[in-house]
């Protein structure tokens, strides 16, 4: 994009505050609870699965946009773990079906409410107006092609 699009100064401030930016990027990919150590795509696998319920192999290598045998070892590590549960099909028992056990569940539970905590933080900084218009732009921006994508693959 043009300096004209965003605007005059953007990208400086963007290049200034890039530091900050992608800090808090990482706080929100980080999982919340160190004793129980997962990467970042196996916290992602976990959010998929808390939001689809169960799913197969495939659908969890699309959503994570990895090849299946990449999936397949991230399932295999979160079953470790006993943050997940693999199953046969009933109806393909090729097929291997995946589930949130209570200890992902709880994961999942402990990762929101550190994002709330993220977010709090920066409501603090924020009049009631502001909040307002961030959540507005930030609804406005998670409903863009990749939310999409997303949700396309775990329906």
């Amino acid at each position: 994009m043009n300096e004209t699009r965003l605007g005059p100064g953007f990208m400086e401030t963007l290049e200034e505050n890039f530091p900050f930016f992608l800090e808090q990027i990482k706080h929100l990919a980080n999982p919340p609870e160190p004793e129980i150590e997962v990467s970042r795509l196996e916290l992602f696998a976990i959010l998929l699965l808390k939001q689809a319920k169960t799913c197969n192999m495939g659908t969890l290598a699309k959503g994570l946009s990895v090849p299946m045998s990449t999936a397949t070892g991230i399932a295999e590590r979160l079953e470790k773990k006993g943050l997940i549960l693999r199953t046969k099909s009933e109806e393909d028992r090729r097929a291997i079906i995946l589930q949130l056990q209570t200890k992902g569940e709880e994961l999942v539970a402990k990762y929101f409410q550190h994002i709330g905590a993220l977010i709090a933080g920066w409501k603090s900084n924020l009049t009631p107006e502001e909040f307002e218009i961030f959540s507005i732009l930030l609804r406005k921006m998670l409903a863009g092609n990749q939310n999409k994508k997303l949700l396309r693959v775990v329906k």
